[in-house]
């Protein structure tokens, strides 16, 4: 289920990154969110390297929130992801509607 609500704090990604087990396993990584800046969240600590992008932000009991965009490096590892809008609603609906 595609969540728009963004009052969460705690956060599972899942992902394949290219710095566990060569990017062929799915991976998951318990997380906190930050902040939201406009229309992206900032979630740390993640372990994820490269190779994560496109993998779900899971909230228990909430669904999906986000999805895996960005790492950026600090003194903690930090990754972000979009917040989903009525655009992504739409953008979904339009391609189990078979792209009509």
């Amino acid at each position: 289920m595609l969540s728009k609500d963004g009052t969460f704090t705690a956060v599972k990604m899942m992902g394949y990154p290219g710095n566990f087990g060569d990017g062929n396993y799915m991976y998951k990584q318990d997380s906190t969110k930050l902040a939201q800046v406009g229309g992206s969240y900032l979630a740390a600590p993640t372990e994820f390297g490269t190779g994560a992008s496109g993998g779900a932000w899971f909230v228990p009991d909430n669904g999906i929130v986000s999805v895996v965009s960005a790492h950026m490096q600090g003194k903690t590892l930090a990754m972000t992801g979009p917040a989903f809008t009525d655009t992504a609603e739409a953008m979904i609906a339009f391609v189990k509607g078979g792209c009509k």
